[in-house]
């Protein structure tokens, strides 16, 4: 009996290092792939960061040319805004 309890432990030991190993060759699949992606990410952000801002400039150069379009746009935006808004309220 004792014999098998020692066979059986010994397996037991040799399947937990192998788990312990895979596990740990997860964790550095995994961390690098963590890494990657968020330097992706990262890169993006900045990326799209510039691009709105550059809109940004156009638009406020736009908008100090000619004021009243978009004051008029955006009164019109309002008012399609309320409208909807009170259709949806009555239902």
């Amino acid at each position: 009996m004792a014999l098998v309890a020692l066979t059986h432990s010994r397996k037991f030991s040799k399947a937990l290092q192998l788990l312990h190993k895979t596990a740990a060759e997860k964790k550095d699949e995994i961390t690098h792939d963590f890494n990657r992606v968020k330097k992706m990410v990262s890169e993006v952000i900045e990326e799209k960061g510039n691009q709105a801002k550059k809109t940004m400039v156009i638009l406020d150069k736009r908008a100090h040319k000619n004021p009243w379009g978009f004051i008029g746009g955006t009164a019109a935006g309002s008012a399609l805004l309320g409208y909807l808004a009170g259709i949806c309220k009555r239902k």
